[in-house]
Formats: C-alpha cells, sequence, structure tokens
C-alpha cells in the first residue's frame, strides 16, 4: 500500500513518517518541552530561530504526533567489530563517548557554557541507547544499521544553551555523529549519511519527549541497551 504526501502529492509508503522530496513530515508533532527556566528570553528566541533554521537545511522530519513504537527486540545490541576485532556495544560506546567528551570541540562548547552561564556544566551521562536497524532505506534500498545514543551535557554554541545532545554512530565505519557534525555539505552525502544526519538532529530523537517512536519508518527495529549498561558506561566516563 502507498500514500501520497499531504504537501507536494509525491507517492510514499504507507508507513512513512515524511517526504523526501519536500521535507515535510506526514504526521503532527507534539510540543516540544519549554527550555529550562535559567535562559534568558534572548536566547530562547534565538535558539528558536536556529531551530528552524535547522530544521529546513536538514530537513528535519519529525515523526512525534501518532504514537506508533518502532518494533523492539528483547536480544542484547550487537557487538561492533572495530579494526578485525568483535567488542561489545558497551565497550564500544566507553571508548567512543570518552574520546568525544576529551575531545577539543566538546571541552570548548562545555567551557563556552561555563563562561556564558557562570554555571559549571553538569558531567556527560547517557540517557538513552539503542541499535537501529532497518532493512531497506531511500531510493537505492539501503540498509540502515546505526547505534542512537542521547546523553545530557550542556554546551553554548551560537548563542544558545544546550543541555544535552543525540548521537548516531555507524556500526560499519563507527563514524560518531552528533548535531554539531551537520552542515550545508550533508546533501551531498550518500543516501546512508544523510539518514545517518537526519538520525542525530534532523529527525524526533532529539525531541525532549522522544519514546520509542519510528526514526524513519515503522518497520525499523530498535534493540535497547539495559539499564545497568547504561550505569557501568556512565561509571566508566567518569573516571
Amino acid at each position: 500500500m502507498s500514500k501520497q504526501c499531504k504537501n507536494c502529492g509525491t507517492d510514499l509508503p504507507e508507513d512513512a513518517s515524511f517526504c523526501p522530496r519536500c521535507a515535510q513530515s506526514q504526521i503532527e508533532r507534539r510540543a516540544i518541552k519549554p527550555p529550562r527556566l535559567w535562559r534568558k528570553k534572548a536566547l530562547i528566541t534565538a535558539g528558536c530561530v536556529l531551530v528552524l533554521a535547522a530544521a529546513v537545511l536538514c530537513l528535519s522530519l519529525a515523526v512525534r504526533g501518532e504514537e506508533k513504537d518502532a518494533s523492539i527486540s528483547s536480544e542484547p545490541p550487537a557487538n561492533i567489530v572495530v579494526d578485525g576485532e568483535e567488542i561489545s556495544a558497551k565497550d564500544f560506546l566507553i571508548a567512543h563517548l570518552s574520546a568525544y567528551i576529551q575531545s577539543d570541540a566538546y571541552l570548548a562548547r562545555a567551557a563556552e557554557f561555563e563562561k556564558a552561564s557562570a554555571q559549571q556544566a553538569q558531567p556527560f551521562a547517557v540517557t538513552y541507547a539503542f541499535e537501529l536497524k532497518l532493512d531497506g532505506w531511500g531510493k537505492e534500498n539501503q540498509p540502515l544499521h546505526f547505534f542512537m545514543v542521547k546523553a545530557n551535557c550542556d554546551s553554548f554554541v551560537d548563542d544558545v544553551f544546550y543541555d544535552s545532545v543525540t548521537m548516531a554512530i555507524d556500526y560499519d565505519t563507527v563514524a560518531v555523529y552528533d548535531r554539531y557534525s551537520v552542515d550545508e555539505s550533508w546533501l551531498e552525502k550518500s543516501e546512508k549519511e544523510q539518514a545517518i544526519y537526519i538520525a542525530a538532529e534532523g529527525g524526533c530523537f532529539p525531541d525532549n519527549y522522544y519514546g520509542g517512536e519510528p526514526i524513519f519508518m515503522d518497520s525499523e527495529t530498535h534493540i535497547s541497551l539495559s539499564d545497568s549498561d547504561i550505569a557501568e558506561i556512565n561509571q566508566a566516563l567518569r573516571k
């Protein structure tokens, strides 16, 4: 079965949550939770403008609104092969997130937050993590296999405060993407790389209300990391 885009009339799969031609969501999005009360009104306004611009640039194809969940698997996330060696998703995240929070770019964003807010930045802490699998995506019918991570952390970028970050990690290349990876060049990437950018910043995953909905299509599968594994990751990151 198929349906047509509500905006441009393009034929879409029945379970498509957005139109790749005009970038219009096919379902209504729930209102976003208000920002922290300590944010200045001017920064809230700037943030709204920035988010709107990012939505146009990055095909912000949000899928909140209808309470449909992706297929949830009880199996643990798949191991990841790095340099010919197989490691668990937990150990992979510990290694790569440790490198992430020690990077010059991350430390600079945290330092800018502390300077602008006169508050100490909160420690980086993973709050949600799952493996995402989708058999076919886009015109090339590409399989998607990502690890999605959401974490609390403070940053100040382009006059906007952020208190969290969303990340997408490619299982095949083990490359780590976050909202700060997205720029105009993403439209020149492969369909798979474009999907990573959408997952990290343009879809519903960054939503404060996100609760397991499909990021791309209803047919995708989510395999969540256990609470105990997330606790171990955060403990390792604090060392």
